[in-house]
């Protein structure tokens, strides 16, 4: 990384560790003078600076300042909720030994505890964004061997991320060895026939930039695992892997709070949708259709049904589907259809989020003509997902292919975290009436 980039880095990580530094002090004043009725004593000065310290430290010692910027959201949601969990810890086994918890309100620093990390995570992705705004510079990536074309999604998020790309060839990768602008190499190995080449790059000290594979750039930046459309490697077989118990508890924890409160809240929503779909469309309620879930196995999905009965067949849907009815369209749009899969997830057959759910008749096709695509079945399928929320609707294989990048990208990097960003994403979308 240049000279310039890692002053702006070290720039902005000084504004973040402020932040982590000051924001607890400050919340906790805030909420003194505009929500809460307590009175305001040096306790809380002293709760506010030290808490802050702590953060401070806390966040540096999970490597929460390293490389800031290149963090997922996930990441960087991660190692907020993780520090001021520690730090919230430590405080309160602090004020235990020195028996000073009965100084402080109850209601206020539950209310500072739940909010801090929350309006700290909120104020860093802000001031990220502004930082990006107004900054003009730009990544200097150079590709060697271009074989995988960049689809539409890939250059709009590389834009996004201030990323300049050149391709060359093997034989012109010295001529820009030295170039002080180029921050990463990118090599694309599929796209390399010579053994010789692979040996020669390894003379270089790269001290300037990075060498990375393609797969690794991929993963880093799109948040997508690379699938070449031929390949004899058998990579993906052993990083791809299911839940383990723990993490598979842990998702069936967040699967069934989900249903019970989502089940509480949309009861009276139901009966309307009902009585639109009887409306507008007379028939059954319900669409049901065979898909393929957890290890290849069959069951039946749930869905309100947004097309008029006896419709022509067709497996993917047009744009401006004339088998759709007006409140099926909006449906559609705001993912209302999607909630009788409620019951799915309750039954064990489905997540809340995972891979989508696929139709077995073109199932079968996409293994045939798409490597790996049968490891997005290691798990459960979701009634949304990181690929609905990053790839648009797709109506074919290739599309099929972009999608399980996403999915095996999600299977490989899961986290409860992961969710919580897929949860954020849904929200935008379902709010933006965009569909998935």
């Amino acid at each position: 990384m240049n000279n310039e980039h890692k002053l702006k880095s070290s720039l902005i990580l000084w504004c973040f560790g402020l932040i982590d530094l000051v924001f607890p002090l400050l919340i906790l004043f805030l909420l003194n003078v505009f929500f809460l009725d307590f009175n305001w004593r040096e306790s809380y000065e002293w709760l506010g600076i030290i808490s802050g310290a702590s953060l401070l430290v806390g966040t540096y010692l999970l490597n929460g300042y390293s490389r800031y910027k290149e963090r997922t959201f996930a990441k960087k949601i991660e190692t907020v909720f993780k520090s001021w969990f520690l730090n919230v810890l430590l405080l309160i086994f602090v004020a235990y030994l020195n028996l000073s918890i009965l100084n402080f309100s109850r209601s206020a620093i539950l209310l500072w505890a739940f909010s801090t990390p929350v309006v700290i995570l909120f104020a860093k992705v802000s001031f990220s964004y502004l930082f990006d705004l107004f900054n003009f510079s730009s990544l200097k990536v150079v590709f060697i061997g271009e074989c995988y074309k960049f689809t539409n999604r890939d250059l709009k998020n590389l834009s996004s991320k201030k990323i300049e790309s050149v391709y060359i060839v093997p034989n012109q990768f010295e001529q820009y060895l030295n170039d002080g602008d180029v921050d990463y190499f990118v090599i694309n190995l599929d796209a390399i026939d010579s053994v010789g080449f692979l040996k020669d790059i390894s003379k270089y000290n790269c001290t300037k930039t990075r060498l990375i594979s393609l797969n690794s750039f991929m993963e880093s930046f799109l948040r997508k695992c690379y699938v070449p459309y031929e390949s004899i490697s058998l990579d993906y077989l052993n990083v791809i892997n299911p839940y383990s118990k723990f993490e598979y508890f842990l998702k069936r924890v967040f699967d069934l709070s989900f249903c019970f409160v989502a089940f509480s809240l949309l009861i009276p929503f139901l009966f309307l949708i009902i009585y639109k779909i009887k409306k507008e469309s007379p028939g059954s309620i319900l669409f049901k259709q065979k898909r393929i879930g957890l290890k290849c196995k069959g069951f039946t999905v749930y869905k309100f049904r947004t097309m008029h009965e006896n419709s022509f067949f067709n497996p993917y849907t047009d744009v401006k589907d004339t088998r759709i009815f007006p409140f099926g369209e909006f449906m559609r749009r705001t993912r209302v259809d999607e909630l009788p899969q409620l019951y799915n997830i309750l039954k064990g057959d489905m997540h809340l989020f995972g891979p989508r759910t696929e139709w077995d008749i073109l199932v079968e096709n996409y293994e045939q003509k798409i490597p790996y695509y049968h490891e997005r079945h290691l798990i459960c399928p979701g009634v949304s997902g990181w690929a609905q929320v990053l790839y648009p609707y797709g109506s074919n294989a290739e599309d099929a292919r972009q999608k399980l990048m996403y999915d095996l990208y999600y299977i490989k990097h899961w986290s409860i975290w992961l969710d919580i960003e897929t949860a954020f994403r849904t929200c935008a979308i379902v709010l933006g009436k965009k569909g998935m």
